[in-house]
């Protein structure tokens, strides 16, 4: 069993953080709702290097990815890119604070490039970088159109304004290949 880390709102709206054992992070999200809480992040607790290595059969392997971590074939979709624009402009419209929207797509999307790319966002939001650095290192995904305006919206102070404009064109786009 491996220990998770995870931040919830209780049913007032409040958040909570804490740790909960558990053999997969579904297993977890599902003991973390039985206690009547809202999970928004769940994730596995970092081993130590300075911990002892795990013995065999004690099941001491953790599946965190790190940067750069992960094998994945292929790209990200232009419809999976759409579907993360409306997805990320919902949760700011809502509100959420953009390291929180960030940290709940990734938790929902499935292994593959969109993931990995999302896990290291988060890390760089989190450490302080803006999210337009953040999506520009990673040019395979986030073409230059698109983070320039996203840095035109962190400068501009409009980041929700901006991604609802970015959501429409790309949706637009969409529509205009597939009749094509």
């Amino acid at each position: 069993m491996a220990t998770f880390q995870y931040e919830a709102l209780n049913a007032s709206g409040q958040p909570q953080k804490g740790t909960i054992e558990a053999g997969s992070s579904d297993e977890a999200i599902q003991r973390i709702k039985m206690q009547g809480y809202y999970p928004t992040t769940v994730r596995e607790q970092k081993v130590k290097k300075s911990a002892k290595a795990p013995v065999a059969g004690e099941g001491g392997v953790t599946k965190k990815k790190k940067k750069g971590g992960g094998i994945t074939i292929g790209g990200v979709s232009q419809k999976q890119l759409t579907l993360f624009t409306r997805q990320l402009s919902t949760l700011q419209d809502a509100g959420l604070p953009l390291l929180r929207s960030l940290q709940i797509l990734e938790s929902q999307l499935k292994p593959g490039k969109l993931k990995n790319v999302l896990i290291d966002v988060c890390e760089d939001v989190e450490a302080g970088t803006s999210l337009s650095e953040s999506m520009a290192k990673h040019p395979s995904v986030f073409d230059r159109l698109y983070f320039k305006m996203v840095a035109a919206g962190e400068v501009g102070g409009v980041l929700d304004v901006i991604l609802q404009r970015l959501r429409d064109f790309m949706e637009q786009s969409e529509n205009l290949k597939r009749r094509i």
